[in-house]
């Protein structure tokens, strides 16, 4: 049974964050200096307060990330790795930030309006 995970992105760069997830690469909406990379040996300190990510997220655990798409719609993307095998950091040099990347596959895009999406869950994703 997979494990279902909130990810939040930069909403001032939407259209680039889902052309990314549709390329199969789900970025973090920072991660601009080498410093920030979670693999790195002289971890940023507060880029250490994502360390439990990285051996909590599995293969074939479902990622839902708010506003992707349209402001009121969620992206469901299915994990393709375990996080701490798929992780790298690159990054992006005509951004010059988003350096965290995770491996994943779309599956689709839903209302957070829709009728069969609980209030529970409509809160969390706001």
């Amino acid at each position: 049974m997979p494990n279902y995970w909130g990810y939040r992105i930069d909403t001032n760069a939407r259209d680039y964050f889902y052309k990314e997830i549709r390329d199969g690469r789900l970025r973090q909406g920072w991660g601009f200096n080498e410093s920030q990379n979670l693999k790195g040996n002289n971890v940023d300190v507060s880029a250490r307060r994502n360390f439990p990510i990285i051996n909590r997220v599995k293969k074939g655990d479902i990622l839902l990330v708010p506003r992707i798409e349209g402001w009121d719609e969620i992206a469901i993307v299915e994990a393709t790795d375990d996080f701490y095998n798929g992780y790298e950091f690159t990054i992006d040099p005509k951004i010059g930030d988003y350096g965290h990347i995770f491996p994943v596959k779309f599956r689709k895009c839903f209302s957070r309006y829709n009728d069969n999406v609980g209030g529970t869950i409509r809160e969390t994703l706001k």
